[in-house]
């Protein structure tokens, strides 16, 4: 006698196929269900990376532009420093003049304080011999 199978062969057979394509289709939604996810990550990835290569181009322009900036404000300097140094020599040789010239102008009052001091002292000379005479 042949022993009672309750499901034959076959049937288990179909039922563990069952089985295993409703683990198979799980395991799939599960898969798939975690491709998106990653999907929508890499888009959002690659959103910021557009976002900050914009904000790089647009610093870079900006550095560029303070750059040229920066090289313009050095001209500036270079230019006003040489031209302040050129005033600083004149001005130094001004007071060099004027120097000389209070001197001169010094010596001069000097010798008009004599000539006056000489003068009056002809000038009461003058007046005395006109006395005496």
């Amino acid at each position: 006698m042949i022993p009672f199978e309750p499901y034959p062969r076959h049937n288990r057979e179909i039922h563990f196929g069952i089985q295993y394509e409703t683990e198979a289709l799980g395991r799939i939604d599960e898969l798939e269900g975690g491709k998106a996810k990653l999907g929508s990550r890499v888009m959002e990835a690659e959103e910021t990376i557009d976002s900050l290569n914009t904000k790089i181009a647009a610093t870079e322009k900006t550095k560029h532009r303070l750059e040229a900036e920066l090289e313009e404000l050095a001209m500036e300097y270079e230019r006003t420093h040489a031209a302040a140094v050129i005033t600083e020599k004149r001005a130094h040789n001004f007071d060099k003049v004027v120097g000389e010239w209070k001197c001169k102008a010094d010596d001069l009052m000097a010798e008009l304080d004599a000539c006056r001091s000489e003068s009056r002292n002809y000038s009461s000379e003058v007046y005395r011999l006109k006395a005496a005479y």
